[in-house]
């Protein structure tokens, strides 16, 4: 008695785990500045999504998809806040879909600084001295100001890379002067 065999031949694709990376990581942006995060992988065909987290004092950050992260992001802070994107890459075929480790993609989101010290009901006496510290809320913030020439004030126009202005005006007329000192901080 003979018997017969059957003999069949499987073939499967084994499909690659895809990987992703993400330059730059970290980032570095200013309040009111665009995301420029470029994703990529060696795998061909990788397409990316990505979920958010954030402190709360960020807005503009959100989930989404596709090659790369442009978002414009607000800090409502004095400090630097930092918003993680958690991007998963992965890889579909023969309508199987494999995905990767999620990478996280740090954005560093600094704080526009502005002056937290008083700037109005400031007045002197003509030839007095006018002392002003500038503050900010914003660690490490730097300062600069300006004073142009102002007619009727004998002081010439000035500059400075501090936080402090102390100069004597003298005021050569018979009527009050404003003077305005312009403060630039970064």
């Amino acid at each position: 008695v003979s018997q017969s065999r059957y003999t069949a031949n499987y073939t499967i694709t084994v499909n690659p785990i895809p990987n992703v990376s993400a330059t730059p990581n970290p980032e570095i942006i200013c309040s009111g500045g665009t995301t420029s995060v470029t994703l990529s992988s060696s795998i061909p065909g990788t397409t990316y999504a990505w979920t958010v987290s954030t402190s709360g004092n960020v807005t503009g950050a959100s989930a989404g998809s596709g090659n790369s992260i442009r978002q414009t992001l607000t800090n409502t802070s004095a400090a630097t806040q930092t918003v993680t994107y958690i991007v998963t890459p992965s890889f579909s075929n023969g309508g199987i879909v494999t995905t990767g480790s999620p990478l996280n993609v740090i954005v560093n989101v600094r704080p526009i600084p502005s002056l937290s010290s008083a700037t109005s009901g400031l007045a002197i006496c003509s030839g007095n001295t006018f002392n002003y510290t500038a503050t900010s809320l914003t660690a490490n913030t730097n300062f600069s100001w300006t004073r142009p020439s102002v007619t009727g004030i004998s002081a010439a126009a000035t500059s400075s890379t501090t936080a402090t202005i102390s100069e004597t005006l003298t005021n050569t007329t018979t009527s009050p002067i404003t003077v305005q000192y312009t403060y630039t901080l970064n």
